[in-house]
């Protein structure tokens, strides 16, 4: 980065090429503001779009706020894109006004609406790249903001130089060496005046941090922190491949439900745990921003907590606490309710020669003389247990649902053919030894669930 003999526009040229930014004959659009960076870019872009075969196009947007600056800038690009023959599209947006409806900062406002001017021009022009005039300062400002306000691997990637049709040429030079060759080449720019106030914590970071870093720690700082930088780039994406694999091992989705398995969660390694917590969390939110470390962390928490211990996460995102591990849905949980189902009872001769008993999860065959008071065909109630051998021993029916890890949610949802308080039958689960068919039985009551309740 401070090879100060190679000239800017061979400098450039070789990072468009290391990272693949242009290809032959590409229509270019290109963010002009007017200030000393999308200066530079515009003048070093002049010069090697002949190499590329490619056509440049420019877009100014006049952001309306200082408006006797505002209009300056936008007269200075006119100028510079007539001499130079350049298409030049101009859009004037009231950003202030724009900020206060959609609730946004200035400069996320400002962003958003530069995008889609470009996206615009690309559009008319059939452009195949957007060029931004970001350079290596100010990806360490970046750096130094998402670590400042906490962020997850991936803020520590800082800028890409290529991200989709967006392309940003200027990411390995400095500030100082763009308005080293403005002043060389005696080109003209505008002065935007936010920069130089301390309104943003970006610019505090310009104005105060990097400048600390740099002449009280190390001249190279922002040299460092861009290597670093790309470093990540490489091991983000190891990591991804990595989790990937391991993803779909610990995630199932059906119809709007995650559910997290916690015995394969617990194999995953340490350091790829949050990162498959955290993209589950993309997926089910289908947004990215605003889901921050905080989340992460109490989702990873509740694989700990008790069954049923619910959070609510951003986007309507909503997990609770089964056995196996977490279920995440979008929107309020709606109340269960248990399946319809049609239930069929019919009472004959046990012929023992004849009848097979049943290999049915929903169809079972209970000794009929056994049974003394009237059937109920109910959901639990406390105080209902189950004869659990033929000794007569018994098991509470809550101690049975504990064993066989039925979740909270669930047992409220389970048909139970009882006897009194007597459980004959769990459906789909257990059917209570007492009533089994035995060589005395005479006569047989079958009690059929229609597979309606099994879908």
């Amino acid at each position: 980065m401070h090879n100060m003999g190679v000239s800017m526009e061979q400098k450039i040229k070789t990072f468009i090429l290391e990272n693949q930014m242009i290809e032959k004959e590409d229509i270019l659009i290109l963010g002009l503001s007017g200030g000393p960076d999308s200066v530079c870019l515009f003048h070093v872009m002049e010069k090697l779009k002949e190499e590329f075969k490619a056509k440049l196009v420019c877009v100014h947007v006049n952001h309306l706020l200082r408006k006797e600056e505002a209009d300056q800038d936008e007269s200075f690009v006119k100028e510079l894109c007539k001499k130079a023959g350049v298409p030049l599209e101009i859009e004037r947006v009231d950003v202030k006004a724009f900020k206060n409806k959609e609730k946004l900062s200035e400069e996320e406002a400002g962003r958003i609406i530069r995008r889609r001017a470009f996206e615009r021009a690309r559009k008319k022009y059939k452009g195949q790249k957007i060029l931004l005039a970001h350079h290596a300062d100010d990806n360490a400002e970046t750096l130094l903001l998402n670590l400042a306000r906490g962020c997850m691997e991936e803020g520590l990637e800082g800028i890409r130089p290529k991200q989709e049709h967006y392309i940003r040429p200027l990411l390995g030079v400095r500030k100082k060496e763009i308005i080293k060759f403005l002043e060389e080449n005696q080109y003209e720019y505008r002065l935007d005046a936010t920069n130089q106030e301390n309104d943003y914590a970006r610019n505090r970071i310009r104005n105060n941090t990097l400048v600390y870093l740099e002449n009280e720690v190390n001249k190279q700082v922002v040299a460092h922190m861009n290597e670093a930088m790309k470093r990540m780039v490489t091991i983000n994406q190891y990591l991804k491949d990595e989790t990937q694999k391991y993803y779909d091992l610990v995630v199932e989705e059906k119809e709007g439900i995650w559910w997290l398995q916690k015995s394969a969660y617990e194999k995953v390694p340490e350091a790829l745990q949050s990162r498959i917590i955290y993209q589950v969390l993309v997926k089910a939110a289908q947004k990215e921003k605003d889901i921050t470390k905080k989340h992460i962390d109490s989702l990873m928490a509740l694989f700990t907590k008790e069954v049923g211990k619910e959070i609510n996460l951003p986007y309507g995102v909503f997990a609770y606490k089964k056995y196996e591990g977490i279920i995440l849905k979008v929107g309020r949980k709606t109340a269960n309710k248990p399946k319809k189902y049609e239930v069929k009872q019919r009472v004959f001769a046990y012929q023992k020669e004849q009848d097979s008993i049943p290999d049915s999860r929903y169809t079972k065959w209970f000794d009929y003389d056994i049974i003394k008071k009237t059937i109920d065909i109910r959901h639990r109630k406390p105080g209902d247990y189950l004869t659990i051998n033929k000794e007569g021993n018994t098991k509470k029916l809550k101690k049975f649902f504990i064993d066989e890890k039925i979740g909270e949610e669930e047992r409220d949802l389970i048909w139970l053919v009882c006897e009194g308080s007597q459980v004959m039958w769990v459906v789909g689960y257990r059917q209570n030894p007492h009533y089994q068919i035995s060589n005395s039985t005479k006569k047989i009551l079958e009690i059929k669930f229609t597979e309606d309740f099994n879908e």
